[in-house]
Formats: structure tokens, sequence, C-alpha cells
């Protein structure tokens, strides 16, 4: 440099010091007139724990979606709570056998998935929540149908606020990973919950490929002990969404066959552990008008 740019080379390599001294993953965000500087870090475990014990004298950890296949262990390690105790609760609640899934033994894909959609969505009653793992796929199906007047509400997750959405028989919410984590829809008007995908997360997204190997260099299989527990914790979220309450009833489906072909499905499929599932449609007690086509 020269001298007036090594002076403000300076000034900002002291403004963002902390930033280059932190460990975690970098990230340089253009904008059009200015950039940002952030650190990610990979992991909060020591941060979390450490701070945790300076303001609570004892914690406890309550949800649905703490363990999976029976063990806390992700959580906590994610959390880096250790010396706990953990307790599974079972039954009193169970309200998941309100509800029955269907699960086509055939994939679709391309076009035939787009107008499986619009089968399916001709031929339901009762309200529906289709989430989807991308923005593409979910603004796909959503052009498709509208193409198609299915004669139904369609709301697009990205297009109103949905916590003020109010669920009727006609209505059919297309949405993301927002609507699998913490959207409660009012009243018993929703009747399905779709997910187009298992939610396995993007492995090349640059974060989570980071965390992962930091992963693995701590716990070993990145497959078995991050991507899966993680995705096994989002299947939860979303099943979640359709039996709210003792008297809510309805029926998932699962439009990914990998939970039937793949020896990783049995972890998701204990979510669903004592429920009916069938593999056609025309199968649902609660379906009106049958689609062969889905088998």
């Amino acid at each position: 440099f020269d001298d007036e740019n090594y002076e403000l080379y300076k000034k900002y390599r002291d403004k963002f010091k902390n930033i280059f001294n932190t460990e975690g993953l970098r990230l340089i965000e253009p904008h059009k007139n200015s950039f940002s500087l952030k650190n990610l870090p990979l992991s909060v475990s020591d941060s979390f724990g450490e701070s945790l014990g300076k303001i609570c004298v004892s914690s406890i950890f309550i949800s649905a979606t703490l363990s999976v296949n029976g063990s806390f262990d992700y959580f906590c390690n994610e959390l880096g709570l250790s010396d706990v105790a953990t307790k599974k609760v079972e039954g009193g609640g169970d309200f998941l056998k309100n509800g029955v899934c269907c699960i086509p033994e055939k994939e679709f894909y391309g076009e035939k998935k787009l107008e499986a959609y619009f089968s399916i969505i001709k031929k339901l009653e009762g309200g529906c929540l289709i989430i989807f793992n991308s923005l593409e796929m979910m603004n796909k199906v959503y052009n498709y149908l509208r193409m198609k007047k299915t004669g139904r509400q369609l709301i697009l997750q990205t297009e109103v606020d949905l916590s003020q959405i109010d669920i009727t028989a006609e209505t059919v919410v297309l949405g993301c990973s927002i609507v699998r984590e913490g959207i409660d829809f009012s009243g018993n008007n929703l009747k399905y919950v779709i997910l187009d995908k298992l939610p396995f997360e993007n492995i090349s997204d640059v974060y989570l490929n980071a965390r992962k190997e930091a992963f693995e260099k701590e716990y070993g299989n990145a497959f078995m002990n991050f991507y899966l527990p993680r995705a096994v914790i989002y299947f939860k979220q979303a099943v979640g969404r359709l039996i709210r309450h003792e008297d809510d009833n309805g029926a998932w489906i699962i439009l990914d066959n990998r939970v039937l072909t793949k020896a990783y499905g049995k972890y998701f499929m204990d979510v669903l552990k004592d429920v009916q599932v069938c593999h056609r449609l025309s199968d649902l007690p609660s379906f009106a008008g049958g689609n062969n086509e889905l088998h």
C-alpha cells in the first residue's frame, strides 16, 4: 500500500479485529454502496453453557423436539450442556394418534409431481398446509396450482402475514421452514399437512458445510450425528403443525418415499410411531373422491 491507503487499511483492520480474531466462518456481504463483515461461530456450546451457568441456578428445557431416536445427545452437545438429567415422557398427550399418514410408494419428479399436487388439492376436502424445503419448489407448485385453477384459496408464505391467517376448508397454505418452526394456525380446519421432501438441509450451504467439517472432527460421522438429527427435529416440527389439541384430527401426506426405502427412514417414522400408515390417498378415512394414481 501507499501511505494513504495503508492508513485506511489499518483503520479497518483495527475496527474489525474482533471478527478476524474469532473462530468461525468469516463472510463478506456486499451491498450497493457498502459491505458487511460477519463472523458466524461454528458452535455456541462453550459460550452458551458458560453464560447459562452465570445467570441460572438451574434450568429446565421442555419441548417435543429435543430428542432424536430417544436420545438427547444432539441437543445437549449443541448447547454445551453436561452433567444434566434427561427424561422422555411418553403418553399423557399423544394427540398424534388422532391422525393418519399417507406415504405413496412411488416417487414423483418434475411435471409428474406438479400434476400430483393438482390432483391432491382438487380431491382433498379441508384446509391444507404444504411444507417445502426450497423457495424454488414452493413457487413452482404455487404458480402451477394458480394456472390450473383449483378453486381453492392459495396462500403463499412470502405474500402474507401467516400469523393473521384463518384456515378454512378451502385454504391451501404453501410455505417453507417458517411454517414448520412455529406457526400455530387457530381453529381445527387444518386437515392435511403435506411434506414435499424430508427436511434435510442443503449440503451446498457454506455455513452448514463449515459446521459439518467442525462436527466431524469432534464427533465423527456427520450424516448420522449432524444432518440426520437436525432433519428428524425439523420433521417433528412439521408433523406437529397438524395435531395441536386433543380434538384435532387429520392426515399427513409425505411425498418422499425415502422414509420407506432408506435405512434412515425409521428415524422419521419413529416420530409417527403408532400412527396408522397407508400408501394410497383413497385409503385415508377422511379422504373424499380417491386418487388411484398415487400408489
